[in-house]
Formats: structure tokens, sequence, C-alpha cells
């Protein structure tokens, strides 16, 4: 259940291939107790949450603009004038970073204050002119009109700032979510207007999925019995997945519903949320770090070898021509100890 605080709606006109840019402004806030509104914002939040293109960061240090400035100014002071300041300072900034970028269109720019589920974010989402979406202005403030909800292909261009994750000393976490229908392409603009740093990096989302499949749990059947008789098989099941992948990018909705069903689209995202594992929704996995979901078991007469593939360097299990290191203070203690016992 979304508990909307503010929201406010800006225009912005602009036609591809076109430098002029005009904008339309609300003269004050919406009606946060408006139930068109309210269905909006829940609209964009479950629309942003199932979305295969999320992108998580967070701010660049020392730096400031328009937008963080007053972002920062309405969160130290929180009201309607600070809110609404901070959102035509926004649109006006946007303004000027469009003015040369011919690829670059309007539509509308939702600012909304909310909270779900104990969580607070604040959102700036670009809404295109599509069918179904619409706004009315009426006394010089632009409303919803029409309880249709959202899908992916309306939203533009998505920010959404996680309140908790961003106030808390202790959560290391990236408290920015972006998101982009350009298939992958965030517009340098939008990332200048709300001047974010670099986006998370293969190599940093495939270590975070080797995490959080260890971690997940192992799916059960209609007979609520185990599908996959141990961890290992399960974790091996996971990678040959994400082998078959079209181009090897794995998307995490798409994945928990393989292995936990239809309804349970969320369960890999909602187990990182969890564990506080940050991770994007969809990616390109590395090879050399998604090997280490899987161990490499061998054998001989006497000796049995389980090693996970991050294990397998000098320090640890050290592999030589014909000879098998293992470094290990741990290993040698309990090998001494079942000796003298």
């Amino acid at each position: 259940m979304v508990s909307l605080h503010r929201i406010v709606v800006h225009e912005v006109k602009k036609e591809v291939q076109s430098l002029e840019v005009e904008l339309d402004l609300s003269q004050t806030i919406g009606d946060s107790t408006d139930e068109l509104s309210a269905h909006l914002v829940s609209s964009i939040h479950s629309t942003y949450s199932n979305t295969p293109s999320l992108k998580n960061t967070h701010f660049a240090a020392d730096s400031d603009n328009p937008f963080t400035t007053h972002l920062k100014t309405y969160l130290e002071a929180e009201n309607d004038d600070n809110f609404y300041t901070f959102s035509v300072q926004a649109i006006q900034h946007l303004r000027d970073l469009i003015a040369n970028e011919r690829l670059a269109s309007g539509g509308y720019y939702c600012f909304a204050d909310y909270e779900v589920d104990g969580r607070r974010y604040i959102t700036v989402i670009l809404l295109r002119r599509k069918d179904s979406i619409n706004f009315v202005k009426e006394r010089g403030v632009f409303k919803a009109a029409g309880n249709q909800s959202l899908t992916f292909d309306k939203i533009a261009m998505g920010f959404r700032l996680n309140l908790n994750v961003y106030n808390s000393e202790e959560d290391s976490r990236n408290y920015i979510s972006l998101i982009t229908t350009q298939k992958d392409t965030l517009s340098s603009y939008f990332k200048r207007l709300v001047l974010v740093a670099d986006l998370i990096s293969s190599d940093q989302n495939t270590s975070a999925l080797v995490r959080l499949v260890r971690a997940l749990p192992i799916p059960v059947g209609e007979n609520e019995e185990p599908v996959y008789t141990s961890r290992d098989q399960f974790n091996k099941a996971c990678y040959e997945y994400v082998e078959q992948c079209h181009q090897k990018k794995v998307n995490l909705l798409d994945m928990a519903k393989y292995f936990y069903g239809e309804d349970e689209q969320r369960k890999i995202l909602d187990q990182a949320e969890q564990l506080e594992i940050t991770i994007d929704t969809e990616f390109k996995r590395v090879t050399k770090i998604w090997k280490r979901v899987v161990a490499i078991k061998v054998s001989v007469p006497g000796i049995e070898l389980k090693v996970d593939y991050d294990k397998l360097n000098p320090r640890e299990v050290d592999v030589q021509n014909d000879t098998v290191i293992i470094r290990s203070p741990d290993l040698v203690a309990q090998i001494r100890q079942q000796q003298d016992e």
C-alpha cells in the first residue's frame, strides 16, 4: 500500500531533432490525497520494481548541481515549498541540459515522495505521451486523468532514491536505482541531471550473484520436497541456467520464475534486498567470476576433495604441475585433532 506524501508533475515540451524546449510548470504541488495520483505512484512503484533494466548507483562524490542541492534542502526541511522548489529547479536544469540534445524529447516529469511497507522513496519519472497516460491541468496544476495502470514501455527514464538506505550510516548499499527503456543506454543528460556516479559493473553484478545463489533457498516441488538433492546440485543448475541465457545475459526476474515459479518472479531480488546485496536486475555475466558459484569435486582412493573455484589460488588451494598444495591452518588443526582422537 502506497502512502503518498507529496507529488508534482511538470511538462517538458520538445520534439526530436528540435532544439526548442518549452516548460509548462504546475504552479504548486498536487493533492497527495487524490486517489488518481496515489494510483499513478503505486503503478509507477510496481512497474519500477519489476523492470528488467534497473541499474543501481549513488550520487557522485563531492559534487552538487541544482538537482542534488535542492533535493538535500528538501530532505533537511520537508515541507511543500521546498519540494516544489526542488522540482522546479530540477526541471529548469533539465531544460538547459537538453537544449542542445537533438534526440531528446519531452514528456511529463512526475516528482513524488512516498512510502511503501516502511520504505520511503523520492522518485522522478519521465512519462512519454502515450495512450492511456493522460494528465490534465486544473487551476494551474497537472493531475493524473484516468486510472489505467502503467506498463514498462510508458516509462522513458526514472530515478528512485531509497531514503532508508541513503540515511543509514551502517548500510553501504547503493541507494539510487535508475531505469531506462532505451536498450540499456541511460541518456547522458539524465545522468547529468541526477548527478550519479558510474553504474555497477558486470564484474560487481556477477560477484553479487555468486553470493546470492549460495544463499538462495533450494526450490521445492508440489510435494514440498526439495527439487535438488544438495546445495551443490542447485548451484550447478543455476550455473547452467545462466550459461544458456542468450548472450550470457541473466535476468533475475526470469531466473526466479524458472526456479521458483511464475508467481515468484521477485524471489531472487527480494532475497538480495533481505541480505543487503546490491545487484542489477539484468546484466551480462563475467565467465571467470561466475565459475565461482560451482565447486570442483575430485577423488582418488582414500581422498576426496571439493574446492570452490574462487579458492583455487596460490594462497589457498595451489595446483602446481602434479602437486596440490592446500594452505589452511584450520584444516591442519582439524586433521591433527582427529588424528589425536
